[in-house]
């Protein structure tokens, strides 16, 4: 039986904005609400009840330098030496503190950041489980290289190097952790055995987003004056240029268009041409980066159209908040999405359809109401202990 569950989250802060510290928190916090040991190794603070939190105690000096590239989409190298340094540091954590783990422990770590952690763990008996946060590597690779060949960017979507390394950590690992249907799937047609790989969602933290006993309240609001919420980078993966132009395309104005995220340099053109096109036609296109969840308070509806994404935790934040979703069907949450029943999933790429759900909404607003309520409710279904409590029985079925 296991019993002490130790995660890795990799070379990003928990403090930080993000999905790091909106999974791996929530997922620490329920799994000790089930009376696991708990042990979190991560950059930054954890105020955590009963939560062993190892520190990794680097001073990454290359975290500035890729916080600065990053912004000019030169980060892909610099972003597998910073991982390769916080991996070995905490494989040798492992190696000089070998009473944290035993054979009634499960290490997870994050996929294509993990490999020597993974291998270390494996030494000392542990139960490794991978943490895909993406598609298998080859799958990625073909979805995202296609669109910037579509798109002509000229730069390798993902560095072979990474790929590389996420191969060696398929093999080494005991199981793998397929965050959606689209991910587990996209591991089974690249050959991965079946009983390595299961499907869990991830979970959202409900109490944090509900807006119950203020809802009618925020119904009228959303009804009266409608804005369009995006959550996340403001890229070509996310499908950023998709909404824009299915705006661009629409008989829509007066209205409101919030990205809430930050831009990046190789989309920061394309961005600025359709906001002005756009605000021609009163249509306000807003940049808002930051804690999203004013944002969701005050959206009427949620579209996140993704060429790939393998779960997208900010659907399930936007159910939880009562909204309305439109997501791509290249978007992982799909699994908690029901169409026409909580928002639509549509065909990725089909700018025409994407158009004509956001259209459909705006012109019949008293949906939002009835579609919100269905996503919150739904969404209750997928808070972390009742995800936790569908992980604990998937690991007391798994024989030491």
């Amino acid at each position: 039986m296991y019993n002490k569950i130790v995660i890795f989250s990799g070379p990003y802060s928990i403090d930080a904005l993000g999905a790091t510290k909106t999974i791996d928190i929530g997922l620490a916090k329920s799994l000790v609400k089930t009376g696991y040991d708990v042990t979190l190794i991560a950059f930054g603070e954890c105020s955590i009840p009963n939560i062993n939190h190892i520190k990794i105690n680097i001073t990454n000096k290359l975290s500035l330098i890729y916080r600065a590239l990053s912004k000019i989409g030169f980060k892909g190298y610099l972003q597998l030496k910073r991982n390769r340094k916080v991996d070995l540091w905490v494989a040798k954590y492992l190696i000089d503190n070998s009473d944290i783990l035993d054979k009634n422990s499960v290490f997870i770590g994050r996929a294509g950041m993990s490999l020597h952690s993974f291998m270390e763990a494996k030494n000392q008996h542990a139960l490794t489980v991978l943490h895909s946060s993406w598609m298998h590597p080859y799958t990625q690779r073909d979805i995202l290289q296609k669109e910037y060949n579509v798109l002509k960017i000229k730069s390798r979507a993902i560095p072979k190097k990474r790929i590389k390394i996420q191969l060696k950590e398929i093999d080494i690992v005991n199981r793998i952790w397929g965050i959606s249907t689209l991910v587990y799937n996209s591991y089974l047609n690249n050959g991965v055995a079946k009983n390595k790989l299961f499907n869990i969602s991830l979970g959202v933290d409900f109490e944090h987003y509900t807006i119950s006993g203020i809802e009618e309240k925020i119904y009228a609001e959303r009804e009266s004056s409608f804005k369009i919420l995006f959550v996340g980078q403001v890229n070509y993966e996310k499908g950023a240029h998709l909404l824009l132009e299915a705006l661009k395309k629409s008989t829509l104005s007066n209205l409101e268009m919030i990205f809430n995220g930050s831009l990046p340099n190789n989309f920061n053109q394309n961005f600025y041409q359709y906001k002005e096109e756009l605000e021609k036609r009163n249509i306000k296109v807003t940049l808002s980066p930051g804690d999203p969840i004013k944002n969701y308070k005050q959206a009427s509806i949620f579209v996140l159209p993704s060429i790939h994404e393998s779960f997208g935790l900010v659907v399930l934040e936007a159910m939880a908040s009562g909204l309305p979703t439109i997501i791509s069907d290249s978007v992982g949450a799909k699994d908690c999405v029901v169409n026409e029943k909580t928002g639509f999933v549509f065909e990725s790429h089909n700018v025409k359809e994407l158009m004509g759900r956001i259209e459909y909404i705006f012109y019949n607003r008293s949906v939002i109401k009835i579609l919100g309520k269905n996503s919150a409710n739904i969404a209750s279904d997928y808070d972390w202990d009742k995800v936790v409590f569908r992980f604990k029985e998937y690991l007391n079925n798994i024989k030491n």
